[in-house]
């Protein structure tokens, strides 16, 4: 997956996902509008096979774009380890 950047401001990021459809995305969007200082994330995909998402978050302010994007991929990774770990515990 490689990202590139559109537009970026404080509150407010743009950015294509290369290499993805839309699992990653779907993903991604419900871990950012779990964050309250979120107030727009979503994403187009112009065309299903070939097309790359095209991705807009804007907070309100108090926390960067950049940080809230930051912190839903942290909290993916968490819970994508929490889950290999209760899946290895119960071998």
């Amino acid at each position: 997956m490689e990202i590139e950047i559109i537009n970026a401001e404080k509150n407010f990021i743009e950015f294509y996902l290369r290499g993805e459809k839309h699992s990653f995305p779907t993903l991604l969007k419900m871990y950012l509008l779990k964050d309250s200082a979120v107030v727009f994330a979503s994403y187009d995909l112009d065309h299903p096979i070939i097309g790359t998402p095209r991705f807009v978050v804007r907070t309100d302010g108090s926390k960067s774009a950049d940080k809230v994007l930051e912190n839903a991929v942290k909290e993916i990774l968490k819970d994508v380890d929490d889950m290999r770990k209760s899946l290895v515990a119960k071998k």
